[in-house]
């Protein structure tokens, strides 16, 4: 390959392409419904902001009862359920989380924890950065 001087027999690649070149943070989980389940309200509140930054419509819950309220009241595309001290998901939450469909479900939870609680779910750790969490909420691949 030529060094990069301008020369339009480069292609593509070598000098960007047009869809990564606009490419928007706010457009990662643009118009997709996220319900986050989370009692530490300043934690919950962070992540809230970290998903709608990327674009989402975020409704926050400080329980477990109040999540499987939302979740019976409407459809979510993504669903976040923070699990710090390794604590089971209530069996409504469970059966609401189930019959969600296609939603996108991540539990968050303290390392160690061989599965997560329930098969559909995609478990990460308390720790990851909000930067990976959205990535992997929106199916991409941090390169």
């Amino acid at each position: 390959m030529r060094a990069a001087t301008g020369d339009a027999t480069l292609g593509p690649m070598s000098t960007g392409l047009a869809s990564f070149d606009a490419f928007a943070w706010s457009s990662l989980l643009a118009g997709r419904s996220a319900l986050v389940c989370d009692g530490d309200r300043q934690r919950g509140l962070r992540l809230a902001e970290a998903l709608e930054e990327a674009g989402a419509k975020v409704t926050l819950a400080p329980s477990q009862a109040v999540a499987t309220e939302h979740l019976l009241a409407r459809p979510y595309r993504i669903i976040l359920a923070v699990l710090p001290g390794g604590e089971s998901l209530s069996a409504p939450l469970r059966s609401a989380l189930a019959s969600a469909g296609k939603a996108r479900i991540v539990l968050m939870m303290p390392p160690g924890l061989d599965k997560p609680p329930l098969p559909a779910a995609r478990r990460v750790t308390l720790d990851i950065a909000d930067r990976d969490l959205v990535l992997l909420l929106a199916g991409s691949a941090d390169e």
